[in-house]
């Protein structure tokens, strides 16, 4: 699917002929990004991930979502199962719309997603227009389009398009466990399923989908080392799972 959107890029320029001090501003041209679209069979469901999350029924966008959550509904928390699919070794998961950690059953607009994730990237330090640009005077010396269309199209390529739902690049999903507080019931020892390894955290705590057996057994091992006797019953037989397809 080709995408049009509006990318912002620098321009460095003299303001007069005789001026030696270069100067910036910022120029937006809309240009077209393209979004592959994949069928059923060339985009299979590899994991179904089923995990603890914030989820509301369907809204039309964000702000409904925002409403309802300052609003004091908190009907949200429960067991919800995702697919995820995989693409030239990639793995892909839905796009929904969202506020913060919280998401909704419905799906974002393909155009207006990827429009709005390229705009958080250019806007980060994102020059003023500069008033002292002439059209008549000023000598352009040179500008970033190209390298920022780079980047944009580059943005671009971690989603594909599958039935009309927008999907997003993401990490494996693995099983891990945290621990909480001092021990001896104080906090506690937790089971979760989590997108790729966090960086502060140690690789030897993280499995993939056919260990979780071996995720499981090391849970309830750190839960019985640190005296977290009230949740070595539910670690014994936690209900996230990544089931594999």
């Amino acid at each position: 699917m080709k995408l049009l959107v509006p990318v912002k890029y620098v321009q460095s320029f003299f303001p007069t002929k005789r001026c030696k001090k270069l100067r910036v501003r910022s120029l937006s041209k809309y240009c077209e990004v393209n979004v592959k679209e994949l069928s059923e069979i060339q985009f299979p469901a590899v994991y179904k991930v089923k995990r603890y999350q914030s989820v509301y029924p369907k809204v039309k966008n964000s702000e409904e979502l925002w409403e309802l959550l300052h609003n004091g509904d908190s009907r949200s928390g429960q067991y919800f199962t995702e697919t995820i699919r995989r693409f030239k070794n990639k793995y892909f998961k839905p796009v929904h719309i969202s506020y913060g950690a919280t998401i909704s059953r419905s799906f974002v607009d393909p155009q207006t997603h990827v429009e709005k994730e390229i705009n958080w990237w250019q806007n980060r330090g994102c020059t003023e227009e500069c008033p002292l640009f002439d059209q008549k005077t000023s000598l352009v010396v040179n500008d970033n389009l190209k390298s920022t269309l780079r980047d944009v199209r580059k943005i671009a390529s971690r989603f594909v398009i599958c039935n009309g739902v927008l999907w997003e690049e993401t990490p494996e999903p693995l099983y891990t466990y945290n621990t909480f507080g001092l021990g001896n019931n104080h906090g506690g020892t937790a089971f979760f399923v989590e997108y790729g390894r966090r960086c502060n955290a140690s690789k030897t705590i993280y499995w993939k989908a056919m260990d979780r057996d071996k995720a499981i057994a090391a849970a309830v091992k750190a839960a019985t080392d640190r005296g977290d006797t009230n949740d070595i019953k539910r670690l014994s037989n936690p209900k996230e799972m990544i089931y594999m397809l």
